[in-house]
C-alpha cells in the first residue's frame, strides 16, 4: 500500500506539473489559425531594368572632320589659300537607337556633311553630301562602348562661284565606320571615329576620283 500511494502521488504530482506547462489559447485565436502579413509582390531586377530603362532613344549630333584628298585650292589676293577635301570638315546628324541587351546596341542617323572655303567677294564653294550610317556597338561597361558600321553617302555636290566656276556632283559611296564612343553620362556621349573606302568619282570628269576618308570628333545628346 504504501509503495502504491507513493505511485500515486507521484503521477499526480506529474500531472499538475504538466498541466502547468499548457497556456490557455487566448480568445479569438483559435489552434491551427495562423495570421500573416499580405504578400508584397517585388518586381525582379529585370522587370526593374525594363520599367526604368526605354531601349529605343533618339540622338542629334556634331562634330568635326579631317583629311581627304583635296578637290579644290582657293588662292586669294592677300597670298594666302584655302582648301576643299573630300573628307572635310562639318558633320551634324539625326537618328536613333535601340538597346539590345547589356551588351548590346543598333544605331542610324542620316546627316549633313560639308566643306567650304572662306567667302571672298570674287570666290566662294562647298562640297556636300548626304550620309546615312547603320552602326553596331559593344558595351563595355557604363562609360564605353566601340562600335562599327556602313556609311552610305548620297548626294554629293561641289559647287565653285568666282573665276572658272562651275559645278558638280558625284557617285554615291559607301564608307566602313569603326569608333569608340565615351558616356560621362547617359544623355552626352563624346566619339572618336576612323572612316575608310569613300571614293568620290565626279559625273562629269571621268578622272575624276577622290578618296574620303577621314578621322572625326563628335559629340552625341541622347534623349528618350
Amino acid at each position: 500500500m504504501k509503495y502504491l500511494f507513493a505511485f500515486i502521488t507521484t503521477f499526480m504530482l506529474g500531472s499538475a506539473h504538466a498541466l502547468e506547462s499548457i497556456s490557455p489559447t487566448p480568445a479569438g485565436s483559435e489552434i491551427g489559425t495562423v495570421t500573416t502579413a499580405p504578400e508584397v509582390s517585388t518586381p525582379s531586377n529585370a522587370d526593374q531594368t525594363g520599367a526604368d530603362t526605354n531601349p529605343l532613344r533618339f540622338l542629334v549630333g556634331g562634330g568635326i572632320t579631317f583629311s581627304g584628298d583635296t578637290i579644290v585650292t582657293a588662292y586669294y589676293i592677300d597670298g594666302t589659300t584655302d582648301k576643299i577635301t573630300a573628307g572635310g570638315t562639318i558633320l551634324f546628324y539625326a537618328g536613333a537607337e535601340y538597346r539590345l541587351n547589356e551588351n548590346a546596341s543598333i544605331q542610324g542617323s542620316i546627316g549633313y556633311h560639308f566643306d567650304s572655303v572662306k567667302p571672298a567677294k570674287n570666290i566662294d564653294g562647298s562640297f556636300s553630301r548626304i550620309p546615312i550610317e547603320v552602326m553596331a556597338y559593344y558595351h563595355l561597361n557604363d562609360k564605353f562602348r566601340m562600335g562599327g558600321g556602313l556609311r552610305f553617302v548620297n548626294s554629293a555636290k561641289l559647287r565653285l562661284s568666282g573665276p572658272g566656276s562651275f559645278n558638280d556632283t558625284f557617285a554615291s559611296t559607301t564608307g566602313l565606320v569603326i569608333e569608340g564612343e565615351w558616356l560621362p553620362d547617359p544623355t552626352i556621349g563624346i566619339k572618336l571615329r576612323s572612316v575608310s573606302g569613300e571614293k568620290y568619282q565626279s559625273n562629269n570628269f571621268s578622272g575624276a576620283l577622290f578618296k574620303g576618308d577621314h578621322i572625326g570628333i563628335l559629340a552625341n545628346f541622347y534623349w528618350g
